[in-house]
């Protein structure tokens, strides 16, 4: 009797698979039987210039990313509205950012100015969504500044610009006695208050004594404010300070006084 060879068992490969070198948003499959096919897959975006896929195909980003106004976040800041004033904090630094997003591919760096030419490194911020420049020298000079941000798909964005002044320099001012008469007969009196400075006046600190000015309690900034002189005839003095809308008060060596006579009698 003849004798037949039994066929080859059938390939047996361990199925695996990678993303292709040559097809985007696909990947290359081993199966058991060792055929192998290309599978869509959105996780393979090494081929793309977007470095993102949707549905098998490379996402094409023509929109640059969005760029908000910047804000100085650090130290003490003021605003009219209009305007934008700011001082450094007390270790003389400032920290500023800027709100940046993009839909398709995403944020891949952003970059800051404060001079509004020369351009540096920012970080982003993927939690809150901000560029940020933090715990940089402050300048202690008026600034220019905004912020440059770059999506995933080499597509640059340079937002609004936003100008502050710096201001360490306190407000002057001056204080009448009512309206400057050198005697009175009543104890209230009208005090007439003067104060100004770039950034405007918040407040003021007003005493009978110049020694307590400095703890004298801190009072919302007004033209005019009645006042009770103290007790006992002859020569009574009213010290002023005043604060700007910055921060900074008028040191008690420069304040302002007025004198006034008064008499009961």
């Amino acid at each position: 009797a003849g004798y037949s060879r039994p066929p080859p068992p059938p390939p047996v490969c361990t199925p695996t698979s990678w993303c292709s070198s040559t097809n985007a948003c696909q990947k290359f499959v081993i199966n058991s039987d060792c055929s192998t096919t290309y599978v869509t897959d959105d996780s393979c975006t090494s081929l793309c210039s977007s470095g993102q896929c949707s549905g098998g195909s490379c996402i094409t980003d023509t929109t640059p990313p969005a760029v908000g106004e910047p804000e100085i976040y650090s130290g003490q800041t003021y605003t009219d509205g209009t305007n934008y004033w700011y001082k450094g904090t007390a270790a003389g630094t400032i920290s500023i950012r800027a709100t940046v997003s993009d839909r398709e591919t995403g944020i891949n760096r952003c970059v800051y100015t404060i001079d509004g030419s020369n351009y540096f490194g920012a970080t982003y911020d993927v939690i809150t969504s901000y560029c940020k420049a933090d715990n940089i020298a402050s300048p202690n000079v008026n600034i220019i500044t905004n912020f440059g941000a770059v999506n995933n798909a080499e597509l640059l964005t340079t937002g609004p610009t936003r100008r502050y002044t710096y201001d360490a320099v306190p407000p002057t001012g001056s204080v009448t006695i009512n309206g400057g008469d050198a005697t009175t007969s009543s104890a209230a009196v009208t005090l007439s208050l003067s104060c100004s400075d770039s950034s405007g006046c918040s407040q003021m600190k007003i005493s009978d004594t110049l020694s307590g000015l400095g703890s004298a309690l801190a009072e919302s900034y007004m033209t005019t404010r009645p006042w009770t002189l103290i007790p006992g005839d002859g020569t009574k003095a009213v010290y002023v300070i005043y604060r700007d809308s910055i921060g900074n008060w008028m040191p008690v060596s420069s304040m302002v006084a007025d004198t006034i006579i008064y008499g009961t009698c």
